[in-house]
């Protein structure tokens, strides 16, 4: 498994070859769901997704490069956006989604009594959306799911659901298993 930071591509052996240790700024910086590289800042990024064709759900949320900043500009036609022909492809740049997380995120679930008059969850995926919306809401997350099986298989995880998804158990993961 490996993820690219600042346009380098990052795997435990180099990392640890070069006795550094990197952690991505929280709620700042996120990895590409297209080409794997860093997104240094909200204002490089796009959250993109799919509508159905009734526009009932709402699937396949990725965090990706804005195209003028993506690597693969010149590569794909659509730099890092899956989706970018996509019929029912949906996009908001990612600073103005992280601005409003809490609106965006909860109106997929329900828009409202005010705009709807029976609760409508737009969400065909629930797991895929939480792994979704954990990235973009809890510290640390970002970079700890790239090693979360990892420590689930050396048993670190004291059974406590909510012991898992902390900052701290997340830099505690990203501390022992990044330079592994």
């Amino acid at each position: 498994m490996y993820f690219y930071i600042m346009n380098m591509r990052l795997t435990k052996t180099n990392l640890a070859a070069q006795n550094n240790f990197f952690m991505l700024k929280p709620i700042e910086q996120f990895i590409c769901d297209q080409c794997g590289q860093v997104i240094n800042s909200p204002e490089e990024g796009y959250v993109e997704w799919l509508d159905s064709d009734d526009n009932e759900t709402s699937f396949g949320f990725r965090i990706v490069h804005q195209y003028v900043h993506s690597p693969l500009k010149g590569v794909n036609e659509g730099g890092c956006y899956k989706y970018h022909k996509v019929s029912g492809r949906r996009d908001v740049p990612l600073d103005h989604f992280l601005e409003i997380a809490q609106t965006y995120l909860l109106s997929f679930l329900d828009k409202g009594k005010f705009l709807e008059s029976k609760a409508n969850c737009r969400i065909s995926d629930f797991r895929e959306y939480t792994k979704f919306a954990r990235r973009l809401t809890i510290p640390y997350y970002e970079e700890a799911r790239f090693y979360m099986k990892d420590a689930y298989s050396d048993n670190e995880f004291d059974g406590c659901q909510m012991s898992v998804y902390t900052e701290e158990t997340f830099k505690y993961i990203i501390e022992k298993y990044a330079n592994k």
